[in-house]
């Protein structure tokens, strides 16, 4: 998968799980203590997830990280 892809489906994962479980993208960046800028920047595509960023989200969104990277369900 090439980064922009990946990246594309981090985003499109983040925002599913953060509307399933009723939380906005700033209640979800508080909860995961990320700055909020960050994590819009990472919806936008416009910045790359670090792994301690994608850990943190996926602990806030209580699900597993590689759930976040999974594309099978996009499709």
């Amino acid at each position: 998968m090439d980064p922009g892809r990946l990246r594309a489906v981090i985003a499109a994962n983040i925002r599913r799980y953060a509307a399933q479980r009723k939380l906005t993208i700033p209640a979800l960046a508080d909860i995961a203590g990320v700055a909020r800028g960050s994590l819009y920047r990472v919806l936008r595509c416009e910045a790359s997830v670090t792994a301690d960023t994608l850990a943190k989200v996926a602990e806030a969104l209580e699900i597993h990280p590689r759930l976040l990277v999974d594309d099978r369900r996009l499709e």
